[in-house]
């Protein structure tokens, strides 16, 4: 079974990095459209970490999990 996390990597005011992870992504995602996602979130200044408000877009990646079931009971 294969799982995958969107990491999205934003900086805040003072260049620190803000991660923020969607597990379980059930669609394929492009740059753009990610691009475009991570700056509205941004715009609409929701986001409230605790370290920082993310003010940047940095990156993204999408991380792939993959479980091997070896037995279940």
């Amino acid at each position: 079974m294969m799982s995958q996390t969107l990491e999205l990597i934003f900086n805040d005011a003072v260049n620190k990095t803000i991660k923020l992870q969607l597990p379980k992504i059930e669609h394929s995602v492009n740059e753009s459209t990610v691009k475009e996602g991570m700056n509205k979130l941004i715009t609409l200044d929701i986001l409230r970490p605790q370290t920082g408000i993310p003010t940047k877009v940095h990156s993204a990646q999408v991380i792939d999990k993959t479980t091997n079931v070896l037995f279940e009971n």
